[in-house]
């Protein structure tokens, strides 16, 4: 490779890089999780148990956090870093949403039923005891 079609292959290279890093819109959400996404109950039972519900955002903005397709927001707040604690009563998995403006970001809390074959001690068929 000559000398010129290194430089054109390096220019065009580097155009390429940058016009696909900002063909893709950056989020203002930087995290949202939820602790515990698990609650394990007994059959029958709902979950009934407190969630932390954390996120952090690019910049200082209001954010509403809701539950499911449910148009009321459960809270709201304009903070960048934001730790709430809810007590919510679940009797299946469900969706929760952190809204700002255009941006949408989803965790799930997942609702297992322990069943009765789940809490049998099982043993190896080679056990002696």
């Amino acid at each position: 490779m000559c000398f010129k079609q290194k430089v054109l292959f390096i220019i065009i290279l580097y155009f390429a890089v940058i016009f696909n890093s900002s063909a893709q819109p950056i989020s203002v959400i930087e995290e949202f999780t939820i602790k515990p996404g698990l609650c394990i109950v007994e059959e029958g039972k709902p979950c009934k148990q407190s969630f932390i519900f954390s996120w952090r955002l690019r910049q200082v903005i209001e954010a509403c956090l809701y539950r499911g397709e449910n148009n009321q927001s459960l809270h709201c707040a304009s903070k960048k870093k934001v730790e709430v604690t809810l007590f919510m009563d679940l009797n299946l998995s469900d969706q929760f949403f952190l809204r700002v403006n255009n941006n949408q970001a989803q965790q799930d809390i997942l609702v297992r039923q322990l069943t009765r074959d789940v809490r049998q001690v099982r043993r190896h068929v080679w056990s002696v005891f």
